[in-house]
């Protein structure tokens, strides 16, 4: 018979990892504490007046935008019963946003479960903005995630007065509600405060136990087959060792854990083999927590996936991918080389792009669509933010975006830029004179089309260029 703890051990191992590919109902959040789900009740449909907020709040890594993704997916499996929320929209802001950046996500959200998404790449007009939110909105009961909340500065709360007052102003149906995540719970309290809305919960999460957060790392860098229990003993102690070297983070125990189980399948199955490989790693210094794991990690990556995943932080934070549209980007740089040469580009990026996400290096998601009289399912995918952090760190010297107002030194080495329309005009000079440059990317405001004098002497400056 199971003691009490091998019981609750075997029940908590046993929890399914939701995989957001599957389009039924999700499962339990492997990782999280019972009282770190209370945000699922509570965000079902009531009979409040006004729009209230529900706030996720932690630290970075400790799994806010992942209970946030439960929520979302839970309450969008149960879509079309006629007994919760339509529509059910995703927003990530981050430290840089604007309310018409914003609001232009929350209009394409709003349109993708019942029509085209339109094109609002011209449209920064807030009052024209709000016309369309209100009737997306209109008499619909919906729920609102916004990922990543910040509110330090007059600039900040600015756009999220004007953003919530909008909102506030739709003729939605009782029991609309908005749930984010933040760092604080500073940010909902200050944002509620001055739009007169409630905050009708805050969930706080903590650092997992520590016996739970190694669990969880033995769940991902451990074999399921079947092993001597001395040697699945001695294994485990090593992983608790490096368990505690992660500083707690769930997204370092995935792919640091993800990382030594593809290496034990390839190793012999001998006691000596994996032993020492494990001993190896819980001897390392990795005193800067996280950081250096990932990076470790990153470094056990095959060279075309490194390659892969760290182009993709030339995109702002929070930017989502179609598969086609990720790949393609890939295939422009020369990153793909099919091992079969009757094998298309396509599959071979797709293969790229499918063990990315199976390493946790890129997230895979998904939209509900309707077309045809039916619903039905569509994948994107998008970069955790911590991970974004590293494919900048590992892409500084030929990589650059531009955000905002956030002061960016242009090294001459670079080979990718990616910049706001609003801002091409006034570095023209300097993007003329980056020789090695090959890849432009402008995002949002102005179109381009509109600055085509400054794109055209830019383009005309260089031999292989690639405007996007």
């Amino acid at each position: 018979m199971l003691s009490p703890r091998e019981i609750k051990l075997k029940r908590r191992l046993n929890k399914l990892e939701y995989k957001a590919s599957d389009a039924e109902k999700p499962g339990d959040l492997l990782g999280a504490q019972p009282d770190q789900t209370a945000a699922v009740p509570d965000s079902r449909p009531g009979s409040s007046s006004g729009v209230p907020i529900i706030a996720i709040v932690g630290r970075p890594g400790v799994g806010k935008t992942t209970l946030a993704q439960y929520v979302y997916e839970q309450l969008r499996s149960e879509l079309g019963d006629g007994q919760h929320f339509h529509p059910i929209m995703w927003v990530y802001a981050s430290r840089n946003f604007d309310a018409a950046g914003i609001m232009k996500d929350i209009v394409q959200q709003a349109s993708i479960a019942g029509e085209p998404q339109e094109d609002l790449g011209n449209l920064n007009s807030l009052e024209a903005l709000q016309l369309k939110i209100n009737k997306k909105l209109n008499a619909k009961m919906f729920l609102l995630v916004i990922d990543d909340v910040w509110c330090h500065g007059e600039d900040h709360e600015k756009n999220w007065d004007t953003l919530f007052r909008c909102l506030s102003k739709c003729c939605c149906l009782p029991g609309s509600k908005i749930l984010v995540t933040s760092q604080t719970d500073d940010a909902p309290r200050k944002i509620a405060a001055a739009i007169g809305a409630t905050v009708e919960h805050i969930v706080p999460l903590e650092d997992m136990e520590e016996n739970y957060f190694s669990d969880l790392f033995i769940h991902y860098a451990l074999p399921s087959r079947e092993m001597h229990a001395c040697l699945r003993d001695d294994l485990e102690k090593k992983c608790k060792i490096i368990a505690g070297k992660l500083n707690k983070d769930p997204t370092a125990a995935e792919m640091v854990g993800k990382t030594i189980a593809m290496k034990i399948a390839d190793l012999p199955h001998s006691q000596g083999n994996l032993h020492t490989y494990l001993r190896k790693i819980a001897d390392k210094d990795w005193s800067g927590g996280k950081t250096k794991a990932l990076m470790w990690s990153y470094r056990h990556l095959p060279a075309h996936l490194q390659r892969c995943f760290s182009y993709c932080s030339l995109y702002p934070k929070g930017h989502t991918f179609e598969a086609l549209q990720l790949v393609h980007l890939w295939m422009a740089q020369g990153f793909i080389k099919p091992d079969d040469q009757n094998k298309r580009m396509e599959d071979a990026g797709n293969k790229y792009l499918n063990e990315l996400v199976s390493r946790f290096y890129i997230q895979r998601h998904n939209r509900v669509s309707y077309s045809s009289g039916a619903y039905k399912f569509v994948s994107y995918y998008t970069l955790h933010e911590l991970l974004y952090d590293l494919a900048e760190k590992v892409t500084r010297n030929y990589c650059v975006r531009i955000e905002g107002n956030r002061r960016t030194e242009i090294p001459s080495t670079i080979r990718h830029l990616c910049i706001p329309a609003d801002k091409l005009n006034e570095n023209k000079e300097r993007i003329c004179k980056l020789r090695k440059l090959r890849t432009l990317i402008v995002m949002g405001g102005e179109s381009v089309t509109s600055k085509e004098q400054v794109a055209t002497d830019i383009s005309n400056s260089f031999k292989k260029f690639s405007l996007k």
